[in-house]
């Protein structure tokens, strides 16, 4: 399964949201999804760049890889070995921006708390929407980095958030 979409950021051509390793960036709050909580186990939302999660196309959806052979769960648990699978789908006239659904009902998304959600019933809000970057994304985001235009460096920090479960970075 590939979606195709047009990228808003600095590597602006045509992307293939494959299998692969990206970083999820929550649309309304620029945060990322993260491990955090009840023993890092529980998915949250970072304002660093510190979690890869790997897509593997299965079925008519992916299965969200977090660390060895672990994914994230429809719990919003990110040492589930289920691998459950979740509906990602293009916004339709929005740039690199997806939701994310278990059953294309409920979105994963913020509800305003630092805690990841997967409740949500609107998927036009941008609580429920997500930018999907690969790292290669972010390097190429440097090319246009000033003083008055930063970039996000964190992903260069290996366990930025002092996570036991880094060893996948």
């Amino acid at each position: 399964m590939a979606l195709f979409v047009a990228s808003a950021f600095a590597s602006s051509v045509w992307a293939q949201l494959t299998d692969g390793t990206y970083y999820l960036e929550n649309k309304a709050t620029g945060r990322f999804i993260s491990s955090g909580h009840n023993w890092f186990t529980r998915s949250t939302l970072s304002p660093v760049i510190d979690y890869p999660i790997t897509l593997k196309a299965s079925g008519n959806g992916y299965i969200m890889g977090t660390y060895g052979s672990n994914s994230l769960g429809h719990n919003l648990y990110v040492d589930n070995g289920s691998n459950n699978v979740w509906l990602i789908k293009p916004v339709e006239g929005e740039d690199n921006v997806y939701t994310i659904s278990s059953n294309g009902t409920s979105y994963l998304g913020s509800d305003g708390t630092l805690v990841l959600s997967g409740s949500l019933n609107d998927p036009t809000s941008d609580a429920a929407k997500w930018y999907i970057r690969t790292k290669d994304d972010y390097l190429a985001d440097f090319q246009n980095a000033k003083a008055d235009n930063p970039v996000d460096a964190s992903f260069f920090i290996t366990g930025p958030s002092y996570d036991y479960t880094d060893t996948n970075r």
